[in-house]
């Protein structure tokens, strides 16, 4: 338990991105994250991720898919909300971002859904 949730304060805190991409995979295979699903999901929403921080985020992203199969459904839906909304000084930066992390999905074969990434 205190595993988890240290593992989940550095996905809050931001410091798990200058993690190796292996290590977050290692961890995320190793601790039953089941039940911070839904907390996992929100840090990396509201969390403030930089261009740099992105192949860590989608090494989480892709693990946390593997072993939970509901992660990136609850994903998806955050993150197509701030790419289809409205735009503001704080929400353009995140929705480049958001962007950059829906079109990595779609080359991993995560996602199958163009439409709305067209628009």
């Amino acid at each position: 338990l205190k595993k988890c949730t240290a593992f989940v304060k550095k996905i809050k805190g931001g410091t798990a991105w200058s993690m190796k991409p292996d290590d977050i995979v290692r961890d995320v295979a190793t601790l039953n994250l089941s039940r911070y699903v839904e907390e996992v999901v929100a840090a990396i929403l509201e969390g403030n991720i930089k261009v740099t921080d992105i192949p860590a985020v989608l090494s989480l992203c892709k693990a946390m898919h593997h072993r939970y199969p509901d992660f990136l459904g609850n994903l998806s839906q955050g993150l197509w909300a701030v790419i289809s909304g409205k735009v503001s000084d704080e929400t353009g930066k995140n929705r480049r971002i958001y962007v950059r992390i829906v079109t990595e999905f779609l080359l991993n074969g995560f996602t199958t859904e163009t439409k709305p990434l067209l628009k």
